[in-house]
């Protein structure tokens, strides 16, 4: 079952979360399934391969680095690799379309442990975990925020401590 809670920003708008599973994710993000409990039991019963690295990481912690250094490790070479690490997204994705793609795959995904695919404890595949110091991660996402293409009329420094506040709190 999907809670949903909704929040004033400090400029007024309105922002909606829903809840599910211990996990929150916005409204407005498009979920495969339309819901987010739906989703998040789609990827607890996702089928992993014995070949299979499950990357697993907080957001703005170096997904896309290590994903890229996994990728030339799997390759044995230092040639850029064309696709981007989303095609093989947990989050937010089509669960049916990372099942037709072909191993090895390097899996990446921002949930808590406790979303972690069952078969990826079960089968013992590989586990990448990264973590970066909590004062990094900040900054990172404070200039993702800072660049996002996505602005409001909200200054960004009252968007940045909202939703900063929103993520680590909830």
């Amino acid at each position: 079952m999907t809670t949903k809670m909704k929040l004033v920003k400090p400029d007024g708008s309105i922002l909606e979360f829903h809840f599910a599973k211990g996990l929150h994710s916005r409204a407005d993000l498009q979920l495969p399934e339309g819901d987010l409990a739906a989703h998040i039991d789609n990827v607890l019963n996702f089928p992993v391969r014995e070949d299979d690295i499950y990357l697993a990481t907080y957001p703005k912690s170096g997904t896309h680095w290590v994903w890229e250094i996994i990728i030339m490790l799997q390759k044995r070479s230092t040639d850029y690799e064309k696709k981007v690490k989303e095609f093989a997204f947990l989050d937010h994705r089509d669960i049916s379309t990372l099942a037709d793609l072909p191993s090895p795959r390097v899996l990446n995904c921002h949930y808590p442990r406790h979303l972690t695919p069952k078969e990826v404890l079960s089968k013992g595949i590989k586990i990448v975990h990264v973590q970066r110091n909590f004062k990094d991660v900040c900054v990172s996402a404070y200039h993702h925020m800072k660049d996002s293409h996505e602005r409001n009329t909200t200054s960004q420094s009252s968007a940045f401590s909202f939703l900063f506040h929103i993520h680590v709190v909830l």
